[in-house]
């Protein structure tokens, strides 16, 4: 019984007889398949060639491969060297079946080693992106706050770097909203920090479905979100506030040492910024926003407050430059 060869075929292609009939059986002795033609599309492609410089075919080694190593036969030691691009090893006549079967072995030894080499390459060019996924994946879960499931302050700050650097660019204006739950650490003495938790992450969630997908939203104190909102107007982030602040109010969450509504309750401020702010535009929403909070908070809670930056105002009317406007109530 005949065994399965131990590896692709070989490809003699040797036009005297003699010869190729000399190497074929070496090479089938030493435990290799033996092709004597060029091989059709249907069989399999040959693992490396033994041929004389006159049977290789350009158009026959590009259906093949070329990267096919080849073992040129050189008629005698009077011709050239064989084409270095083309030939990975040479033998010259009178042939020697024991040198031929070693450089064949050889040969396919580093065909081996190259798939080897191209396979582990391939493989940590895939633990490489799966790393860089990892690392993405990392840094992306550390600028996320893990209860309300926002960006964290951190994020915020770059973040609010990148929309202040593009509004001088651009001479835009950008807005921002703070929410501030009233009376949060009332609301923990009376029912206790698990349930303040709960009551953050109800607020994440109003949030979450009244924002839209341009807003940038994080959480920006314990009992805080800001809203981000790029190319924002004062109009544009106060309504948006007003939203927030209604929807808070409607989910009608117990607090009853929050008077007079005895439900859960948020303070807003909303700053906008252009370019006259110059360099100082990032830190001066932020302030301006929480100037706002407060203002809203002294007015009574449960409402939004507008502060509008003193080089914004100042286009408008010099007697509002800094000014805090309160902009809505509900209840």
């Amino acid at each position: 019984m005949t065994g399965l060869p131990t590896s692709p075929p070989i490809l003699v292609l040797i036009a005297d007889p003699g010869v190729r009939e000399v190497a074929s059986d070496a090479l089938r002795r030493s435990g290799h398949c033996v092709m004597a033609q060029w091989p059709t599309a249907d069989d399999v492609p040959p693992s490396l060639i033994v041929a004389e410089p006159g049977q290789l075919h350009a158009a026959s080694l590009l259906e093949i491969g070329v990267l096919t190593p080849i073992v040129l036969i050189q008629p005698s030691a009077t011709e050239g060297p064989p084409p270095a691009d083309l030939v990975a090893d040479h033998l010259r006549l009178p042939l020697s079946p024991a040198e031929l079967v070693c450089r064949v072995r050889a040969q396919l030894e580093l065909v081996s080693l190259r798939r080897s080499l191209a396979e582990h390459q391939a493989m940590l060019g895939l633990a490489h992106e799966r790393l860089a996924a990892s690392e993405s994946a990392l840094r992306s879960n550390t600028l996320v706050d893990p209860l309300m499931g926002f960006w964290n302050s951190a994020a915020f700050d770059a973040r609010l770097g990148e929309e202040k650097a593009r509004a001088l660019r651009h001479g835009t204006t950008m807005a921002l909203a703070i929410v501030d739950l009233d009376r949060l650490a009332s609301f923990n003495l009376a029912h206790g920090t698990d349930a303040g938790d709960t009551v953050l992450q109800a607020l994440a969630d109003i949030v979450r479905r009244t924002t839209r997908g341009s807003d940038f939203v994080a959480r920006y104190g314990d009992d805080e979100i800001a809203i981000l909102v790029p190319d924002g107007e004062r109009t544009q982030a106060s309504r948006l506030a007003e939203r927030v602040l209604m929807a808070v109010y409607d989910a009608d969450i117990l607090h009853r040492p929050n008077l007079p509504w005895e439900r859960v309750t948020v303070s807003i401020g909303v700053a906008t910024c252009s370019l006259g702010c110059g360099g100082e535009a990032g830190a001066g929403i932020a302030a301006c926003a929480e100037r706002a909070v407060m203002q809203a908070k002294r007015a009574g809670r449960n409402r939004c407050s507008a502060a509008q930056c003193a080089f914004t105002g100042a286009q408008e009317a010099s007697a509002q430059q800094g000014g805090l406007v309160l902009t809505g109530t509900w209840g």
